[in-house]
């Protein structure tokens, strides 16, 4: 999980951005392992201060598991604008998913 914390917080550096997004995984269809199985998926946003992540876990092949982890960091991406201005939304949402 600290990876994608890193990647998040990476893009917000590199772009001079306010919202920065990371995904890493394991896609497959080889490379899972029992502890890190194929389809494990983090995903993380970084806003301000704060850093969200999300543990995911997605079955299918590799195209199926990245798609998947591509449009849950969308959903997530999507609630986060939509809570922005709520300082006390914000805060839940990112102290409740950490």
């Amino acid at each position: 999980a600290e990876v994608v914390r890193e990647m998040a917080q990476g893009v917000r550096k590199r772009f001079k951005s306010d919202i920065g997004i990371g995904i890493t995984g394991i896609a497959g269809p080889s490379g899972g392992s029992k502890k890190k199985p194929v389809g494990l998926v983090f995903i993380s946003l970084s806003y301000n201060k704060m850093i969200f992540v999300e543990k995911c876990l997605f079955k299918g092949n590799r195209d199926h598991i990245r798609k998947k982890a591509c449009k849950q960091a969308l959903v997530l991406l999507n609630h986060l604008l939509k809570i922005v201005n709520d300082e006390t939304e914000l805060k839940r949402f990112f102290v409740l998913n950490l």
